[in-house]
C-alpha cells in the first residue's frame, strides 16, 4: 500500500504530498460518456485512465463488464505544444506506481458501492 512516506521515500517533496489530492495532483474526474475514462488519475506529467467495457453474457439479456487501465505520460515538443507517450523515464515510474496504485483501489472496489 502507498502512503506518504513511502511517497517521501520515493523522492517527492513534503509538499507534493500534501498537495496530492488536488489538482494537478490525485483523483481528477469521473465521466460515463462513451469513449471517455470512467476515473483519471494523474501525478504531475504521468496519468493513468481507467475504462469501462460491456459485452454481452452469452445466453442472458445481462452485460458484464471489463475494467482496464492505460498510462501516459505527457510532454512538450519541440514547437512546445503537449503531446503524450505510454514510454516512460527513470523519473516517471514512482509517479506510475501511485497513478496505478490509485486504479487498483478503484478497480477493486468499483459496483461496491
Amino acid at each position: 500500500m502507498i502512503n506518504n512516506q513511502n511517497l517521501i521515500s520515493f523522492g517527492f517533496t513534503s509538499e507534493e504530498v500534501k498537495n496530492m489530492g488536488q489538482h494537478p495532483l490525485g483523483e481528477l474526474k469521473m465521466s460515463e460518456e462513451k469513449n471517455k475514462p470512467i476515473q483519471v488519475y494523474r501525478l504531475g506529467n504521468v496519468s493513468a485512465s481507467v475504462w469501462k467495457n460491456e459485452f454481452p453474457i452469452k445466453g442472458t439479456e445481462e452485460k458484464g463488464v471489463n475494467l482496464s487501465v492505460t498510462l501516459q505520460r505527457s510532454y512538450k515538443d519541440k514547437d512546445g505544444n503537449w503531446a503524450n507517450s505510454d514510454t516512460l523515464n527513470r523519473d516517471d515510474l514512482p509517479k506510475a506506481i501511485v497513478v496505478m496504485q490509485q486504479c487498483y483501489t478503484f478497480i477493486f472496489g468499483y459496483g461496491k458501492e
